[in-house]
């Protein structure tokens, strides 16, 4: 079975939607499967089971809801999209493959800005991750697609500036400054990746200035809302197209609700 912003992928809810709509319409070639916290339980279970039990394989985009507490059968890989949050967090995600006596892969996906602090936390853990290095020659460039996607669907357009709003909030919320810089992240870069022109503004990317900080009056990512939906930077709803399949080859049901 296939497993990351986004195979079995660990991304933040608006991440998951948007690249699990987006990646649908593009038809990769394998069932894709969606599990965020913001699904019911009985859509979670039921896209849990689709994944699991997908003959050929399959991938599942998911938040860290899925990094605790499910059992997959024999799941090669895990893709985190993101950096965790400590060396606990990158245990519990990685220990979803290699289950038992099964062997599995796992692989990190880390910001130049995140590589020295995420490493750091995770050798004090005594895990040494080997660097791994990208094969053009296998690499298949989808901003392209997506860009194609979001201007002519502007539910696609919405969702992709909301997926970028959410993780760059998400990591101006992170207690550990020295691996999450949100004002070291190339934010246009990431946006241009989504098919966007132009990454959304958002005033807690603005730096204080130094009397702003002195009268409390900076913009701050915390005192916005911390919810996918205060990120929305409109109002287009990211709809599915006829008939509602999330297998990249067209066929079969989506599982996210």
């Amino acid at each position: 079975r296939l497993a990351r912003p986004h195979p079995f992928s660990l991304l933040p809810s608006s991440q998951v939607r948007f690249f699990h709509e987006a990646f649908r319409r593009l038809r990769p070639g394998v069932p894709l499967r969606a599990l965020h916290g913001k699904m019911k339980q009985g859509a979670r279970a039921a896209a849990v089971d689709a994944f699991a039990r997908a003959p050929g394989g399959a991938a599942l985009l998911a938040t860290d809801v899925a990094a605790r507490g499910l059992d997959f059968p024999a799941l090669d890989w895990v893709l985190q999209a993101d950096a965790p949050d400590d060396a606990d967090a990158y245990v519990h995600r990685v220990g979803r493959t290699a289950r038992h006596d099964a062997k599995g892969r796992a692989l990190l996906l880390l910001a130049p800005s995140e590589v020295e602090g995420a490493l750091k936390a995770l050798a004090a853990a005594n895990i040494e991750p080997r660097k791994a290095a990208l094969n053009p020659g296998k690499a298949a460039p989808v901003t392209p697609a997506l860009a194609a996607l979001a201007s002519k669907d502007a539910g696609v357009k919405d969702a992709a500036a909301r997926a970028v709003s959410a993780y760059l909030r998400s990591v101006a919320l992170q207690p550990d400054k020295g691996t999450f810089d949100v004002h070291a992240l190339p934010a246009a870069e990431f946006a241009a990746s989504l098919g966007l022109a132009a990454a959304p503004r958002l005033k807690f990317l603005r730096r204080p200035r130094k009397e702003e900080v002195e009268k409390g009056g900076a913009d701050d990512a915390s005192s916005e809302s911390e919810s996918d939906a205060g990120d929305e930077p409109g109002t287009s709803e990211l709809k599915p197209d006829a008939g509602g399949a999330s297998d990249g080859d067209g066929d079969g049901d989506g599982g996210a609700d």
